[in-house]
C-alpha cells in the first residue's frame, strides 16, 4: 500500500527558476499530514541552480520545514505498542488534552490493517469514536480537535492477518 508524493517547492515547477512561487508552510504542513501521515512517503523536490547548489531561500524553507515537524512530535504525551484487533493507550492524568495520535504497523510483517477505529474515553468511562480510518501502514496520523481523556483505544474492524501496532502514541500541539 504504501505510495509515494513527489512535489516540486516551486509551484509546480520541477526546475530552478527565480521567479516561482514557494508553497506556503501551511500547504506543506497539510501536505504532510495528507502523505506522511496517510502511509506514503513524500518526497519534496530540490532543483539545483545551474552551479550545481539549492538556492538558499529554498534552503531555508526546508529547514524551517524540517524544525516544524521535529518540534510538532518533540513532546509526546504517552505511547504503546500490541497486537491483535484491540490496543489501548492511557493517558497519565497529569498530561492535559490530547488533539493528535500517530500508529505505525510493524511492517516487516505487512501492512495488515484495512479498517480501523480510534476511540476515546472520557471521565464517566463511556467510550466515543473520533476517527475511522483504512489503512495504517509505516505511519497514519490523525489530527482532531483537543479533548480530555484517560485512555484512547485502536479498534481494527478489517484485516488481512493479526495487526502488529509498533507504535500508537498521543500528542498536543
Amino acid at each position: 500500500m504504501p505510495g509515494e508524493c513527489d512535489v516540486p517547492l516551486g509551484r509546480g515547477k520541477w526546475l530552478c527558476t527565480s521567479k516561482v512561487p514557494y508553497w506556503t508552510m501551511d500547504y506543506l504542513i497539510n501536505m504532510y499530514d495528507r502523505s506522511v501521515g496517510r502511509n506514503c512517503n513524500l518526497i519534496l523536490n530540490a532543483a539545483p541552480q545551474p552551479d550545481g547548489l539549492i538556492a538558499e531561500n529554498e534552503m531555508k524553507i526546508y529547514a524551517e520545514f524540517g524544525r516544524f515537524i521535529k518540534g510538532r512530535y518533540a513532546n509526546k504525551i504517552c505511547a504503546t505498542e500490541g497486537e491483535g484487533n484491540s490496543v489501548e493507550l492511557t493517558i497519565p492524568k497529569d498530561k492535559g488534552p490530547v488533539n493528535q495520535v500517530i500508529l505505525m504497523e510493524r511492517i516487516e510483517r505487512g501492512e495488515r490493517v484495512r479498517e480501523f477505529t480510534v476511540e476515546a474515553q472520557s471521565g464517566d468511562g463511556g467510550w466515543r469514536k473520533i476517527y475511522k480510518g483504512s489503512c495504517i501502514g509505516h505511519k497514519h496520523i490523525v489530527r482532531f480537535d483537543k479533548i480530555e481523556a484517560s485512555r484512547l483505544r485502536l479498534s481494527v474492524a478489517k484485516s488481512a492477518a493479526t495487526p502488529f501496532i509498533r507504535d500508537f502514541s498521543a500528542y498536543c500541539n
